[in-house]
């Protein structure tokens, strides 16, 4: 689990990823850090489930989820998890110790910003270097990383959005292609709604299937 601002990563060992598993595990977060107003998921199957609907019900939790095969709609987390990833991978096969990587991870400040304990505790962490205890007191200002926070998604936007291609919005009804599965052909099927995240939309396959894509994944019909 990643927090937004922060980047900061918590990572729990799951011994299967059934929803009570998974509400377990956050659950331990949330009691240290505090319960989230919203979480971002892939809509994966422990978080589609009622059980987990009911969690977030009771817990007050607004739960947004992604398109399927689309990571790009949640691009800075995926960027800052696939580095979590990276790091944590060289190091198992190095032989690290794997919670040393991660502390690496979470004191390393990124540019023109804080690092990721900083900006989510407002204080350094004390690591394995020596440090006066004065360093380690409390001295961030949350709405000043929030600002710099804000302008480096301003510039990350404006370079994505000058080499990205503009598609055009379908609507209800239309006749698309679209895949399945990513590694499957393309099929002809309809778009039934649109919605309710931005440029997503609800698509019935011929078999009574109903599948939630991105524009990205969709290809208009012109027959």
């Amino acid at each position: 689990m990643i927090d937004c601002l922060s980047k900061y990563v918590e990572l729990k060992p799951l011994n299967s990823t059934t929803a009570q598993s998974v509400i377990t595990v956050m659950k331990s977060i949330y009691t240290t850090h505090g319960i989230p107003e919203d979480l971002v998921s892939d809509g994966g199957p422990p978080f589609n489930s009622n059980l987990m609907t009911n969690f977030f019900r009771e817990w007050g939790i607004k739960h947004h989820v992604t398109p399927p095969h689309f990571p790009r709609a949640n691009g800075q987390i995926e960027r800052a998890v696939q580095t979590v990833k990276n790091s944590l991978t060289k190091a198992a096969d190095e032989g690290k110790d794997l919670y040393v990587v991660l502390l690496d991870y979470r004191i390393q400040p990124a540019k023109d910003m804080q690092s990721p304990a900083e900006l989510l505790m407002g204080r350094k962490l004390r690591t394995f270097l020596p440090s006066h205890p004065d360093k380690l007191k409390p001295t961030f200002d949350v709405e000043r990383a929030k600002e710099a926070l804000r302008k480096r998604q301003i510039i990350q936007n404006k370079y994505a959005n000058k080499h990205a291609t503009v598609l055009p919005v379908l609507h209800q009804n239309a006749k698309v292609w679209f895949k399945h599965k990513m590694k499957k052909p393309w099929k002809q099927e309809t778009i039934i709604q649109v919605g309710p995240q931005p440029r997503s939309y609800i698509i019935k396959g011929e078999d009574g299937g109903v599948f939630r894509r991105n524009r990205f994944h969709i290809r208009q019909d012109y027959t």
